[in-house]
Formats: C-alpha cells, sequence, structure tokens
C-alpha cells in the first residue's frame, strides 16, 4: 500500500474556519480547572487556540462529511466565559445551517446558552434528527454511533481531560487506551495526559494557520531540514505520544511511523553521555524521542525473510525482532507457511522451571502459535524475542513475513551486517536481548552485553571457527541447522546444558563472548554442551561415558583453534591431575561404577596422543553409515 504523505493538498481552506470560530473571541480565561494537552495529528485536523509555547486545547477537524471540535476539559463547554466561542462552534459544526444540538452530559451552562441565542437544543444521548451532538470525552460506550454521525454530517462537540484518567491507570498509555481517544483518533485529534497550566491565554495564538504548530507540519519541516527551532520541543513531544496510538491496519498512523522510521535511520541515534550532553530543544533530543518511541513500542511493520528450507531437526528462525510484554503483534504470512505447519514463538527461554525450588523468573515464558491463517496476531504476557519455528525436513523455500507492533532487538548476523551500522544504532535498540549469529550458531545474549560489544565480526569469525571444527571432529560436512546457545536468569538444571537450545546461565557470559579470555584460556563449557549434541549412543557407554566423550570436542576446539593446550584449557587435565586420577582409579579397584567424568574421558584422550584425531573422525564418519547398530 502507498504511504500517506505527511502533508496533502485538501482544498479547504482553514483560515476561513479558523476566522469563524475565533469571531468575537480574544481571550481563554482558564482559571478554575486543569487541562490536558491536545495533539492534532490528522490531516484534516487543526489547532484552534494554543498556549505561547505551542499546547493546544482547542483543536478542530473536517471527517467525512462532518466536523469536530475538542476542548482539553469538559468545563471549557460550559463556563460563561467561552459563550462566544461556544456559539461559534455550533455554528461552525452545523457549517451555518443550524438544527437541533443534543447535550449528552450535565451542561447547564452550555444548555442556557444555546437556550438564550435560541438554538434549539436539549438533554440527550445521540440520536437522530442532531445537528450537533455535545459530550464528554469519559466513556467510549456511543464510539461507533459517533463515528457514523460525524462521517454522514453531524458535528460533535466534545470535551475532557486525560491526565487523571492516566493516574488512576498506571502503565496505560492514554493516546492508545483513554475512552475518548478512541472516538478521536480516527478524527486525528488525541488528548494526552500532559497538563497546560490553567491561566488565561489569547486566542490569537492560534488564528493564522500558516505561522501555527501542527504535528505533521513540523514533522514534515523536520524532514526537510527547514522546522523552525522554536517547534523542537513540542514536536519530540508530539512524536512519542503519536506513536502510542496503535497503528496495525491503520495506513494513516503507520505511514508516519514509517516516514519517522525513515528520518531516525537516516541521521541515526546521535551519541549522548556525560561528556557529550544535548540540549533538550535539540535536533537531536528529537531523535532520541522517535528512536525511543519506534523502537521501545515496536510500532513499526517490518517485512522479513525466513529461510523456509530446513533438512534438519525442527529450526527456529531468527526475525531479529522482540514483542514487549503484553504487546500485540500482527504477522503476515504467505499461504505455503500455512501449508508448511510453521509456527511462531515468542521468547527464547525454553526452559521449564516448574520444578524448581526457587524461581529467579516465571517457569514458563515461551509461547508458541500454530499458523492458521495468512494473517494472525500473537502476543506473550512475559514478551521476548520472535521466532518462526520451520519444522524438520521443510522444503517451503524462502518466505516474506511482515509483522508489526513488535522492535527491533540488537541483531548482528556474520557476514551480513554492518559493524558501523551496529555501532551506530543497531546494538542500542531497547530491547533487553540481543542474538548474534553466524552460519552455524546464534548466541543469545542480554542486550547489556552486546552494547558494549564494538565488533562482533571478531567474535563471530571465532565462534564460525569453532563451529567448523565441532563439524569436523564429528565428521559431518555442515550441521543441519544452526546450534543455539542462550543464556537465562535460571535455566533448569546446571550452569550449562545441552539441547536446543544450549542453556546457559548469564553468569557464564565470558565462556560465551570473551575473546580475550577465549586467548589467554579458552573456553570449555560451551563447546561441552556442542559436543553433547554431537554424542551418538552407537558409540557410547552410557552413563559412565555421557559427560566424558563430549570433552573430546572441548579439547580439539580449544587446541586447533584458539591454540590452547589442553592442560590450559581445563585444570583436571593438567598432567599431575590426570596421573592422579589414574592412579586413585586402579587403587578404588578400576571398578566401572567409577568410570565417569575425567576418568572416562582419559583412555580416549590417550588414544588421540598415540594416533592423532583422524582416527575419531573415521570412526564417528563410519558410525553414521551404519544402520544395524542398536542404539
Amino acid at each position: 500500500m502507498p504511504r500517506i504523505p505527511l502533508i496533502t493538498r485538501h482544498g479547504l481552506d482553514i483560515q476561513t474556519d479558523l476566522n469563524t470560530l475565533l469571531n468575537g473571541v480574544t481571550k481563554f480565561h482558564i482559571q478554575d480547572s486543569i487541562p490536558s494537552r491536545l495533539l492534532t495529528h490528522g490531516v484534516l485536523a487543526f489547532p484552534i487556540s494554543m498556549t505561547d509555547s505551542y499546547q493546544t486545547f482547542l483543536a478542530a477537524a473536517f471527517y467525512g462529511r462532518g466536523r469536530v471540535v475538542v476542548a482539553a476539559h469538559e468545563s471549557l463547554l460550559d463556563m460563561e466565559s467561552t459563550e462566544q466561542f461556544l456559539l461559534n462552534a455550533i455554528h461552525w459544526l452545523t457549517a451555518g445551517k443550524g438544527g437541533n444540538v443534543g447535550i449528552g452530559g450535565k451542561f447547564k451552562g452550555l444548555h442556557s446558552m444555546l437556550k438564550k441565542a435560541r438554538i434549539p437544543c436539549e438533554f440527550t444521548s445521540l440520536k437522530e434528527g442532531l445537528s450537533v451532538y455535545c459530550c464528554t470525552a469519559y466513556s467510549d460506550d456511543e464510539r461507533g454511533e459517533i463515528h457514523e454521525f460525524v462521517s454522514e454530517g453531524g458535528g460533535l462537540l466534545i470535551g475532557g481531560q486525560a491526565w487523571y484518567w492516566s493516574s488512576q491507570h498506571p502503565g496505560s498509555r492514554a493516546m492508545a487506551d483513554f475512552p475518548g481517544n478512541k472516538i478521536l483518533n480516527k478524527f486525528g485529534i488525541g488528548i494526552t495526559e500532559e497538563t497546560i497550566t490553567n491561566k488565561t491565554y489569547s486566542a490569537g495564538q492560534g488564528r493564522d494557520a500558516v505561522s501555527s504548530y501542527h504535528f505533521r507540519k513540523a514533522l514534515a519541516q523536520f524532514r526537510e531540514h527547514a522546522l523552525d527551532s522554536s517547534w523542537l520541543k513540542m514536536l519530540a513531544k508530539d512524536s512519542s505520544t503519536f506513536l502510542d496510538i496503535p497503528a496495525a491496519n491503520s495506513p494513516p498512523f503507520s505511514s508516519v511511523h514509517e516516514d519517522m522510521a525513515d528520518m531516525l535511520q537516516l541521521r541515526r541515534i546521535p551519541d549522548v553521555c556525560a561528556s557529550n550532553p544535548i540540549s533538550s530543544s535539540s535536533e537531536e533530543a528529537l531523535l532520541l524521542h522517535l528512536a525511543w518511541g519506534l523502537y521501545n513500542t515496536g510500532s513499526m511493520a517490518q517485512t522479513i525473510w525466513i529461510d523456509g528450507t530446513n533438512d534438519g531437526e525442527e529450526a527456529w528462525r531468527s526475525t531479529g525482532l522482540y514483542l514487549f510484554p503484553s504487546k500485540m503483534a500482527t504477522l503476515v504470512f504467505p499461504s505455503i507457511a500455512m501449508e508448511a505447519k510453521f509456527q511462531v514463538q515468542i521468547g527464547s527461554h525454553s526452559d521449564n522451571l516448574s520444578n524448581a525450588e526457587e524461581l529467579k523468573r516465571p517457569p514458563v515464558v515461551v509461547r508458541r502459535f500454530h499458523i492458521t491463517s495468512q494473517r494472525m496476531e500473537v502476543s506473550s504476557l512475559w514478551g521476548g524475542l520472535l521466532y518462526i519455528i520451520v519444522p524438520r525436513k521443510s522444503s517451503a523455500g524462502s518466505i516474506y513475513v511482515t509483522v508489526e507492533g513488535a522492535t527491533m532487538a540488537p541483531y548482528f548476523k556474520h557476514g551480513e551486517t554492518s559493524v558501523n551500522d551496529w555501532k551506530d544504532t543497531i546494538r542500542h535498540y531497547a530491547a533487553p536481548w540481543a542474538e548474534l549469529e553466524t552460519s552455524d550458531i546464534i548466541l543469545t545474549v542480554p542486550s547489556d552485553e552486546v552494547r558494549k560489544l564494538d565488533d562482533p565480526e571478531a567474535l563471530l569469525s571465532t565462534w564460525e571457527k569453532m563451529m567448523n571444527a565441532v563439524a569436523q571432529l564429528a565428521s559431518i560436512p555442515a550441521l543441519p541447522r544452526p546450534e543455539r546457545i542462550v543464556t537465562d536468569v535460571q535455566i533448569s538444571v546446571g550452569w550449562m546444558h545441552s539441547g536446543y537450545p544450549i542453556m546457559s546461565n548469564v553468569g557464564a557470559m565470558q565462556e560465551i563472548m570473551d575473546m580475550q579470555a577465549f586467548q589467554t584460556k579458552g573456553t570449555w563449557g560451551p563447546i561441552h554442551e556442542l559436543g553433547h549434541n554431537q554424542q551418538r549412543r552407537e558409540w557410547e557407554f552410557p552413563p559412565h561415558t555421557t559427560e566424558a566423550t563430549c570433552n573430546l570436542w572441548s579439547v580439539y576446539v580449544n587446541e586447533t583453534v584458539l591454540h590452547i593446550p589442553r592442560e590450559k584449557a581445563h585444570p583436571e587435565l593438567l598432567p599431575h591431575c590426570r596421573q592422579a586420577r589414574i592412579k586413585n582409579y586402579i587403587q578404588q579397584g578400576a571398578k566401572l561404577e567409577n568410570f565417569t567424568l575425567f576418568t572416562a574421558l582419559e583412555p580416549y584422550l590417550q588414544l588421540q596422543e598415540a594416533f592423532g584425531w583422524e582416527p575419531y573422525k573415521h570412526i564417528f564418519a563410519k558410525y553414521r553409515t551404519m544402520t544395524d547398530i542398536l542404539g
């Protein structure tokens, strides 16, 4: 769908409309109430009056064949001091044709004013025969009826503030959830939770349509590097507020989100720190607001490529996206995704901790969805990285998936992602979990860890070499799917455990990501678990060698890739430790029950030290061709 322009030629004479609405009005006395700031964001919406810092408290809009006037507090629709404006508003809402005014609510002052001016009016809910309907913004019970009423030519006069509602609904977003905004967003006006100082304001501040601040106008000027600097601070606030409006299935909103994303990608997120502070009224501050809104609320629609061919077992395909807790994401698939029985998964921490005595996270945090339609919505109470699950032996080929509602996570793919983009932007994305990917392994780690990583290429090049070595020793040309290592605050057993994915405690980051540690002392635990994934029961003697032969991979990788000798890679392989262990095993009678761990590894090491690694590679390859061995 083509993107909707920020500014469109609508042929309306807004200046004439302003003159009509403000005819005979010089000031607004806002003394006894605290209004909310309005966000005027629609193409056919415009501010009527605002403060000298561009905070709008009266706005209007065209919608279909009808018109809307919004006040930032319901008292503005019932005060004697606003009588002239209210009469002007009724006249404008009826396009000068008159008609009956319905008053839904306790607007006794408005009722008296209209009676005095001999304008037909009555207290009523919305019904047929009304030309104008007046109500508060505190209920959306009549939302559908109001939208239809205005689109067919009716006039809506509505008022309310959202700051009190927001104080009573912590964690909610006024632009998305406040009842009045469920009515008004469609008209291009929103009531924010920000307050305006109650004092007297000049009505003339919003009189000039050409020079008057408008969110879309300001955003378009910022894109063209022509923004009035005095508008920067308000545009930053409005941008963050606008991004709270749900954009799924709504091109008028999603188009603006895409424009914002383009601006951010062109200018990049500024570097802000104690030694490089920025002004809150600067372009840099505005970019920070855009970045936070776009990538923290995750409202930008994105199309991603997924490899739907999978020769191995079930595979998780990373999207590079994160879904925040309880947020909804909309995904659009080609029909083949249903036919191939793909699934959507939220979360990577797949260990079930239900049997744990103490919990450091909820016991189950991963949720899966079968793809049953080309368009589907997904959410999870706990949130998580977003994956497409490709079943074993899938031959679906490449597919494209459109995702809206998820935020970009720090994600680096070896050989594809630009290191400069990583340093400048990607590693700063707000998702709490990040992924680093090579062709044969994907590392899922806390984002705070990767934000310290300037050069993922060096780390992933090393991992690529280590994974090649894992495959070499196992005598397989390539791993059928990339292995995964996922770090978690708590796992189901041990410090790390094998499987798909391999799970690791977050405390093991040095063994996974520390290049300096790799070069000085190697890495053991992750390769130990990768070794487990290569073990085959056909050549194992379980349970005795289960925790032993997997270490052949740890020794092989440390020595051939990292050039760390075995005795340095693990203290249990120091010569004197090995000798003492052999002696102790023999003295205790060389019992099979004691043939475990490093004792069980010893004969395998001695064979390797005598004959090298090639016999193991040959044996492992031979076992892969045998079909008549009982496992």
